[in-house]
């Protein structure tokens, strides 16, 4: 027998790469098994229009995050360029690294994982030295650091390893509920991001580490 996936299956805040593709190539048939579920389990009226108004807009934010080439980490180099992303993409981690940097380059392996697994969250990367208005406005002083957008907003950041065990053998996972922390990404048993860290309040982070790289 073989396994037909359903709508519900792809219904979540974040969707992988490969489960978005499919949704996305036949909407028509996610539509259609999406009905046929409501069907067998008799939902009410009211149920069936929220589901199908959530499939809609579901398959809306796949449009978008298809439009904004998500599924990748993009190399940006205009802060311009940047800052118009963070108000057309939801969500966005922007790794501000530097490219003879080790801890760099690790940190880029993992977002290209993430990237592929949160089809819904644009990662992009930015060499800081293109940046300094950015960089001082943004108070970045360790490499890599990471910041989190939401709704154009700057939520929170991952300055340098402090966060992920100061350990330049990280797990891939320790970094994804590390951005799920922050409602950049959407992990089961995942923490509701705290308030308090806004724009210009980051989490405190201890920028005198000298296992990260100074900027």
């Amino acid at each position: 027998h073989t396994h037909t996936h359903t709508y519900s299956e792809f219904t979540m805040t974040d969707i992988s790469v490969a489960a978005a593709q499919h949704a996305l190539s036949d909407m028509g048939l996610q539509e259609e098994l999406l009905e046929d579920e409501l069907d067998e389990f008799d939902e009410p009226a009211h149920i069936r229009e929220a589901r199908m108004a959530a499939f809609k807009q579901d398959m809306e934010d796949l449009k978008q995050s298809q439009a904004l080439q998500c599924g990748t980490v993009e190399e940006f180099v205009d802060e311009k360029e940047l800052l118009k992303l963070t108000v057309s993409a939801p969500r966005v981690v922007c790794h501000f690294y530097h490219p003879d940097f080790r801890r760099c380059a690790i940190m880029d392996g993992h977002l290209e994982k993430l990237a592929k697994a949160h089809f819904t969250t644009k990662f992009v990367k930015f060499p800081a030295e293109a940046a300094p208005f950015l960089t001082e406005r943004l108070k970045i002083r360790v490499l890599p650091t990471l910041l989190c957008f939401i709704d154009s907003v700057c939520k929170d950041r991952v300055v340098g390893f402090d966060d992920l065990g100061n350990n330049d053998a990280f797990k891939t996972a320790a970094l994804e509920k590390r951005l799920a922390e922050a409602g950049v990404v959407t992990v089961a048993g995942a923490v509701t991001p705290c308030t308090k860290t806004i724009f210009g309040r980051p989490r405190r982070t201890n920028d005198d580490s000298d296992s990260d790289d100074d900027y």
